[in-house]
């Protein structure tokens, strides 16, 4: 998973209480869980996994509020593609952009991601997903 939020999510737990931080943890690995079992299409699970990572609740929440009605009629392509542009947009209003890199670092063990954060600042994050058995 990503560290870019860590601190900010260590000083979240203080303020809130770990009780609560938990909840709201809780709820964004739901949240995941909606994305990967009914929008994924292919290998995004990385793309997911760091957008729910970056994003707060409340911007998921509102991603996800009417999803399953917007997208009834749609195939799963179209569907990914649906929730993919409006994570794009929340990202992006944020100044957080997600890309996947390529290359020769782009194996299938690893996901290396390039996640710029401003022109100044750029994170190479290698992480593997073991979320489906959270």
């Amino acid at each position: 998973m990503t560290h870019i939020n860590q601190l900010i999510d260590m000083e979240k737990a203080k303020t809130m209480g770990i009780e609560k931080y938990n909840q709201e943890q809780s709820h964004k690995v739901q949240i995941l869980n909606k994305f990967l079992e009914n929008y994924n299409y292919g290998n995004n699970e990385v793309f997911f996994c760091t957008a729910v990572n970056l994003l707060s609740l409340d911007d998921l929440i509102n991603i996800t509020d009417n999803l399953d009605q917007t997208t009834e009629d749609m195939n799963q392509e179209e569907k990914f593609n649906y929730v993919k542009n409006k994570l794009f947009e929340c990202v992006n209003s944020q100044d957080i952009i997600i890309e996947l890199r390529k290359g020769k670092y782009n194996k299938k063990k690893n996901n290396l991601l390039l996640i710029n954060l401003s022109d100044k600042l750029f994170i190479i994050i290698t992480f593997c997903i073991l979320i489906k058995k959270v």
